[in-house]
């Protein structure tokens, strides 16, 4: 493995791991959204201009109940991000030890992968349609 693979790879652990972490220092929201205002960001465009939350609405306030332990307020928040940061969590230790010892092994074929990510996608459309009707 070429030390640029190698630091690609701890590039990508560390970004995911900076996302766990911040997600970590988030106090979650008691509404179960918006937790990214903390961050300076704006409030989700969709409840602002149509009254009704996004597919993503409670990803990062689910990101932060689960890196908190709470596993039932993240599920209750947005399944899908709960899903999405046990990848992340998994995905950041694989990189970063790829970096650390040099020896690439595939965590998923590309095939387990792609369904994995349309599972994701699917349980946090279902969870946006069960919110929205």
């Amino acid at each position: 493995m070429t030390l640029h693979d190698r630091l690609c790879h701890a590039a990508g652990g560390c970004i995911l791991l900076g996302m766990l972490v911040t997600a970590r220092l988030l106090q979650p929201s008691e509404f179960g959204f918006g937790t990214h205002e903390a961050l300076g960001l704006p409030p989700c465009s969709a409840i602002t201009w149509f009254g009704v939350p996004c597919p993503t609405c409670g990803m990062t306030t689910s990101w932060s109940y689960l890196l908190r332990g709470d596993l039932f307020m993240s599920l209750r928040c947005n399944p899908g991000g709960t899903c999405l940061a046990l990848v992340a969590m998994v995905t950041a230790v694989w990189s970063l030890s790829i970096a650390a010892l040099g020896n690439y092994r595939a965590l998923l074929s590309i095939r387990v992968a792609s369904l994995l990510a349309i599972l994701i996608a699917s349980i946090t459309v279902v969870h946006w349609l069960g919110k929205i009707f």
